[in-house]
């Protein structure tokens, strides 16, 4: 859920009902989310995304939720409610996430009451928005390495990413780290880092993350040496712009005797033949280790660069692999090593059908590794012809049943009424988004919708934009799901009226779907909604967006 500014009735509500419902998704949204969301989206990404953000305005709210006994799995705090936060922290949080917001360097910080809670298992430091062109001082280093200190004995994960600036030393963390029950560390973005490595032998840490830290070939040199010694399984390396082939053949040559399971080394400068050949030599070192998955993705997205990729397909294994460019020879080299291509993820952008790309297609049907495969179609290709759009929608059609897209993105209603009929039960797509780009999806479409989705195996649905709502429409949206195996839906509900939501609402909550969730709840007209006609269902979990 997802509440931003909403007056003092609704938040009196969601008080009162929490207790009933285990939402899919809450989140108090906080005044800067739309600033701070592209560098918390990079620093996150979906593995880490918070939960739960808190900002003052919304923090009453939250300690009243939590008096219905609703616990949160991750919360995020702004630095202007640190200090309010720290006087009552949140209780029976699996996980704190410290969001060092606008630091106004004020009086030090007392850590003592959040750095104490028993049940933080995970505590970050993200980087600041660098749109404010601010850091954090010494200051904050040393008011905050021995608290972080003193808990080392209680956390398992510690994310330490863009710590401190030059000045900061880790060497006070480094002496206390082999008595820690710390298993994941990462110290991305950091500076001086190397004084850890000596210390990790003597700990039980398990995955390392050294990514932005400026790292040299001198350092890769030292760090092969050590592999052997570490119980590292997952490390990564990347975005160190500052190596080059004699740091990546170090660590090459230790793969052999590490515990290494999991390698990233992505993005570095200087890609080009040279380092496409280390990293088959890292791939065939996998065969007498223990590695198991190999990142090594390449950027920029030149095109020279995407050719070696197509090239080395082979030699990465367990790879998501993204292709920026249409080129004749780099499709010839995809059809060429598709067949033989270690990697579990493929996408392509697609602004024309060229003529391999049927064969490439196949040569993605015939190889059983590759779970996933993405088409990143252009605006162009969106926005054209319909005999255009016939050429590509054919290309795709044959190939639909014979390799695994667990989410197929549909744009268009042409385009829906097309692919959707060929979603049988024999397909392997489970979950659909549909995604008009200009008419809206009026009654017969949701019929049309619904019959298709009877003779499929899709159990998720999105529909993102423009239903024309009506009475009739939120009629069908509850009935459509049924003699399908639909059990999770998300509809963008913009333009509904009050009293639809309601009812809406109300005819989900008599389905058995195990959640729905509403999003784009805009207009002032939606403030006063009567949560609790939407609260009553036990059926179902909820997920609210209201912006």
């Amino acid at each position: 859920m997802n509440l931003t500014t909403l007056p003092n009735d609704i938040h009196y509500l969601l008080a009162q009902y929490m207790d009933m419902q285990q939402l899919v998704k809450f989140s108090l949204s906080c005044r800067y989310f739309y600033e701070f969301y592209a560098p918390f989206r990079k620093l996150y990404g979906n593995g880490y995304w918070p939960e739960t953000w808190c900002n003052k305005d919304n923090y009453q709210v939250l300690k009243n939720i939590q008096k219905q006994g609703f616990s949160f799995k991750t919360v995020v705090i702004g630095f202007p409610l640190i200090r309010e936060i720290l006087a009552n922290p949140p209780a029976e949080s699996v996980g704190i996430t410290i969001a060092l917001f606008e630091y106004d360097h004020g009086a030090p910080i007392d850590w003592e009451p959040l750095l104490e809670c028993k049940d933080i298992t995970r505590i970050s430091f993200p980087p600041v928005n660098r749109r404010y062109e601010s850091n954090f001082d010494e200051d904050i280093a040393v008011d905050t390495i021995p608290g972080i200190i003193k808990n080392l004995s209680v956390w398992k994960k510690l994310f330490i990413l863009e710590f401190g600036n030059e000045n900061v030393d880790f060497n006070m963390l480094a002496e206390t780290l082999p008595q820690s029950s710390v298993v994941e560390l990462n110290i991305s973005y950091g500076r001086r880092v190397q004084a850890l490595f000596p210390i990790i032998e003597r700990t039980n840490i398990k995955r390392l993350g050294l990514e932005h830290c400026k790292l040299t070939d001198q350092d890769l040199l030292q760090i092969g040496g050590y592999l052997e010694k570490w119980k590292i399984e997952k490390l990564s390396l990347s975005y160190n712009h500052g190596i080059t082939e004699e740091g990546i053949s170090a660590i090459a040559n230790a793969i052999t005797k590490s515990n290494l399971q999991f390698l990233d080394l992505s993005s570095y400068d200087g890609c080009n033949r040279v380092t496409f050949e280390l990293a088959k030599t890292i791939f065939e070192k996998t065969k007498v280790s223990k590695l198991r998955g190999f990142n090594f993705k390449v950027y920029p997205h030149t095109l020279e660069n995407d050719r070696l990729v197509a090239e080395y397909l082979q030699f990465f294994a367990g790879t998501n692999l993204y292709f920026e460019h249409e080129d004749e020879l780099l499709y010839s080299l995809l059809v060429k090593n598709l067949k033989n291509s270690n990697a579990n993820s493929i996408e392509l952008k697609i602004s024309k059908v060229l003529t391999q790309l049927p064969q490439i297609l196949n040569g993605i049907s015939n190889n059983s590794k590759i779970h996933s495969v993405y088409f990143k179609a252009s605006e162009t290709l969106l926005n054209t012809t319909n005999e255009d759009d016939l050429e590509f929608t054919n290309a795709v059609l044959p190939y639909i049943n014979s390799f695994y897209i667990p989410t197929f993105e549909i744009n268009g209603i042409r385009r829906t009424r097309m692919l959707l009929q060929h979603f049988t039960k024999k397909s392997n797509v489970r979950e659909v988004d549909i995604i008009p780009t200009t008419a809206e999806i009026d009654l017969n479409d949701l019929d049309m919708i619904a019959e298709y989705l009877r003779n499929s195996n899709v159990y998720s649905i999105k529909i993102k934009k423009g239903i024309a709502w009506s009475d009739k429409a939120i009629t069908k949206i509850a009935q459509f799901y049924k003699g399908t195996k639909i059990n999770s839906m998300e509809i963008d509900a913009q333009g509904v009226t009050q009293d639809g939501i309601i009812r809406l609402a109300e005819e989900l909550n008599s389905l058995n779907l195990s959640e729905w969730i509403f999003i784009n709840l805009k207009g002032t007209g939606h403030r006063g909604i009567k949560l609790d006609g939407i609260f009553a269902a036990q059926k179902s979990q909820i997920g609210l967006v209201i912006q």
